[in-house]
């Protein structure tokens, strides 16, 4: 299952990188750690496998980019504050 699991994450990782351009602020394997950390909550009988693990990996994707783009900000500003106290 872990196989199966990690050739559809890349799959949606690759389809993604070529419509958006989250893709190039995640890291890959982290994504597939994220989506494996996840299977014990599929349950076969409720839906089918693909649009399960699809659906995962799409919004470990944006959680990803989310905490990457909120570290980007944090960085930022925490520069332009050092800047405005060496200024003064």
């Amino acid at each position: 299952m872990d196989s199966e699991i990690k050739a559809l994450v890349i799959k949606c990782f690759d389809i993604y990188s070529r419509k958006t351009k989250i893709a190039e602020h995640i890291d890959s394997n982290e994504l597939i750690n994220l989506v494996l950390s996840k299977k014990h909550h599929y349950n076969p009988n409720k839906g089918s496998f693909n649009t399960y693990f699809a659906t995962i990996t799409k919004h470990s994707m944006i959680v990803l980019y989310k905490k990457d783009e909120e570290r980007i900000k944090l960085v930022i500003s925490r520069n332009n504050k050092i800047n405005q106290l060496l200024n003064d």
